[in-house]
């Protein structure tokens, strides 16, 4: 289900232990304070930050354009913003030379009621926290700054960095601006600009507060701008029924739930399951994974706490090429069989006497 939004960030980590491996392999030699490697870093450094950005929001857009059945599916904010690139890309195609699109393609994907994906990956300008919130909105993702504030791994962050009890940085955070917020990100910007208009800057960041502070909030970033973008796309999954919900379920216990009636397709993989509790969706894994009789499914939970005493107030989603629902129609299932991915079984009341 949300598998394929975890590449960006594979290949974001993989450039940023090649930007720290040139580091280590420069600050010792003589070339350490060189024009030539300082840039490569800092342009390296931006560069891997807006691929990765660029990369997110290509793989959002790819995944809501395919799994569209109909143009009303796709967020308003997104066709908004489709129609008006779609108009001035027909008015000023010179300002898209690198976009290899043709006229046809755009008018058609017009008339046809779909989004051209290429379009919606333009912004403007370098990616600061004001652009790049302002082409998240565009989008229909809103107030991109402030939920990185209001973002636990950013809390943890900002409190170990600034030496701010954890309990206050939220506070902290909404009482300044979003420039301060995010000064490293700007600080970033600034640099890889005054090296692109003037090749030299006079004066150059020491490698070991790039290594330890930029890097290091660059992966922290990037990391909530991930958990923000799955959590819009899970939230428009469910929003548009493009998932499998069992009705009939029984909780066993804060982790355990055990599902009538389905199929599950279990590879010992860490499979995504949605839980909808007072309208919010969470996003969990399943970590185990027991197959009965007559299809009944006991899951084990990691990631959130069910309230047994309330299964009134849940609702459960899975991928449709994980679980499909069973219609009564006679078939043999071969291999029913306990599938864990950890050494931690089931509870001993689930495996033995599921109840279900």
């Amino acid at each position: 289900m949300l598998n394929t939004f975890k590449i960006p960030l594979e290949n974001l980590e993989t450039q940023i232990n090649e930007i720290s491996s040139f580091i280590d392999s420069i600050s010792l030699s003589s070339i350490s304070r060189s024009t030539v490697s300082y840039n490569a870093v800092i342009i390296s450094l931006y560069g891997c930050y807006e691929n990765y950005v660029n990369s997110l929001i290509e793989e959002l857009i790819r995944q809501i354009s395919d799994n569209s059945s109909d143009y009303s599916d796709i967020p308003t904010d997104m066709r908004i913003s489709n129609i008006n690139l779609s108009s001035d890309f027909l008015n000023a195609k010179h300002r898209y030379k690198n976009f290899n699109l043709q006229d046809e393609d755009v008018i058609n994907n017009i008339y046809s009621g779909r989004i051209t994906n290429k379009l919606l990956l333009r912004h403007g300008g370098n990616l600061s926290i004001s652009v790049l919130s302002d082409y998240m909105k565009s989008l229909g993702i809103k107030n991109i700054a402030q939920s990185i504030k209001n973002s636990v791994e950013y809390h943890r962050y900002y409190s170990e960095k600034n030496m701010i009890p954890v309990d206050n940085v939220k506070s902290y955070l909404n009482k300044i601006d979003d420039n301060t917020a995010f000064t490293i990100l700007g600080d970033i910007i600034s640099q890889r600009n005054t090296i692109a208009h003037s090749w030299k800057s006079d004066d150059k960041i020491d490698y070991s507060i790039i290594k330890d502070e930029w890097i290091k909030f660059i992966q922290v970033f990037c990391k909530c701008l991930y958990n923000i973008v799955i959590q819009f796309y899970s939230e428009w999954l469910v929003q548009h029924n493009k998932l499998v919900c069992p009705v009939r379920f029984q909780i066993f216990s804060s982790s355990v739930v055990g599902f009538f009636d389905v199929i599950p397709n279990w590879n010992e993989n860490y499979e995504t399951i949605l839980i909808k509790s007072n309208d919010k969706i969470h996003i969990c894994k399943l970590k185990n994974v027991y197959i009965h009789e007559n299809h009944q499914t006991s899951m084990e939970i990691e990631g959130y706490s069910l309230d047994i005493e309330k299964p009134e107030k849940y609702s459960f989603y899975f991928d449709n090429d994980f679980l499909k629902l069973y219609k009564g129609v006679d078939e043999e299932l071969e291999g029913l069989s306990f599938h864990s991915n950890t050494e931690t079984s089931i509870p001993k009341s689930t495996v033995e006497d599921p109840q279900i």
